[in-house]
């Protein structure tokens, strides 16, 4: 996870404005998700996609109506990496959301983060993309 603030964190979603669309056959989904990949690296997202970047655990407290000042300084800091991880993955679900076709969207929309929300287009373009091969491959 970045230390972005949010001014920065917003900046980021640019970097998916330059993205191509993927189109609804697939035809170009190799190129499309190599393209997407980069970007993640570009904005600096990509561990969002590892376990590195899982959402942040909250503390546990001793004694929850009484915590001690480190307990409160735990929960600072949790809430302050919980609010940067749900704006790092709204950028990459928004730039996503954005260079897919909406058919694709209602699919894809419900995931609870943007790695399964990734998985979820790659594996709808990877079945796409087998089909495609075995087509042109009949062709004579």
């Amino acid at each position: 996870m970045s230390t972005n603030t949010f001014s920065s964190t917003t900046k980021l979603g640019k970097y998916f404005t330059k993205l191509p669309a993927c189109k609804a056959n697939g035809t170009n989904w190799v190129f499309f998700r190599d393209r997407f990949l980069f970007t993640l690296d570009a904005a600096g997202l990509s561990e969002h996609f590892d376990t590195i970047a899982a959402a942040p655990i909250a503390p546990s407290f001793v004694d929850p109506k009484a915590p001690t000042a480190d307990e409160v300084k735990a929960n600072m800091e949790y809430l302050m990496w919980k609010r940067i991880w749900k704006l790092e993955q709204a950028v990459i679900k928004q730039g996503l959301a954005s260079v897919i076709p909406d058919s694709l969207f209602l699919k894809v929309k419900e995931a609870e983060t943007a790695k399964g929300m990734w998985e979820k287009v790659k594996n709808e373009y990877e079945k796409k993309s087998k089909m495609v091969t075995v087509d042109l491959r009949c062709k004579p």
